[in-house]
């Protein structure tokens, strides 16, 4: 799961984290941060989604989102339900 815009000084620190992960790979972009960048999109720290940089196979809208969506969210990336 990763929830938040990413800046340009997470940048870095995210790749690494995502190479170090073991398979499979699973990314949920939690909130509305993390789905476009939010209200910090394209602002002075180049905040923007997180699938600019890692593929992203589910999408949790909200700012935040509400906690069952969360759980659906998951559930659906770990194919234990139908969207």
């Amino acid at each position: 799961m990763y929830a938040g815009a990413v800046s340009k000084d997470m940048r870095n620190s995210l790749l690494r984290c995502y190479a170090a992960m073991a398979k499979p790979k699973i990314i949920v972009g939690v909130g509305t941060c993390a789905i476009s960048g939010g209200a910090h999109k394209n602002g002075y720290t180049e905040a923007n989604s997180v699938d600019k940089f890692l593929p992203v196979a589910v999408y949790i809208p909200g700012y935040p989102p509400h906690p069952w969506n969360i759980i659906h969210g998951i559930l659906l990336a770990m194919g234990k339900v139908q969207s």
